[in-house]
């Protein structure tokens, strides 16, 4: 069988998926259209196995034009999830933002490293404000409420002066 009768794979390392679109599988095809970018393999062309060293390696990446899109497809994911999970539009979240002073509404952090999040009650879908994603996970991980988050906020200075050995 030759380079040009096999099947055709994915080229990402370690997925074995049959082609769809670009040398990628339908869900790295996906991913890359969403994400803007993922980890390829270089990839030598084969004839019965045996590479051709002759020719250059294929090396199977994205354009500069593809990253562009990606980054239109980001700010886009953006704008539709603020404008129907929240009814905001991202310049009213960078407003918002900004009224904060910049920063986390909680710990005061200025540059997240898990980046922002549009903090909601779950119950009336009305906007609190904007957070880090760790101060939003801790409030949601204490059920958004506020006799749950006292407890632990006591427990903490209770425990504060204690040192474990």
């Amino acid at each position: 069988m030759t380079a040009l009768d096999a099947p055709k794979t994915c080229a990402v390392d370690g997925c074995d998926a049959k082609h769809f679109s670009r040398s990628l599988c339908k869900r790295h095809d996906t991913w890359i259209r969403n994400a803007g970018t993922v980890s390829y393999r270089v990839v030598v062309p084969t004839i019965g196995g045996v590479p051709l060293t002759k020719m250059p390696p294929l090396i199977v990446n994205t354009s500069p034009d593809e990253k562009w899109r990606a980054a239109k497809i980001t700010a886009n994911n953006r704008r539709f999830r603020l404008r129907n999970k929240y009814n905001l539009t991202p310049d009213q979240a960078d407003a918002l933002l900004e009224s904060q002073g910049g920063a986390c509404a909680i710990c005061k952090e200025d540059d997240p490293t898990g980046g922002w999040v549009v903090d909601h009650d779950h119950e009336s879908g009305e906007v609190r404000g904007i957070l880090c994603r760790k101060c939003n996970s801790g409030i949601g991980l204490l059920k958004d409420n506020a006799d749950v988050l006292r407890a632990a906020m006591n427990y903490l200075e209770r425990h504060a002066s204690q040192q474990i050995s």
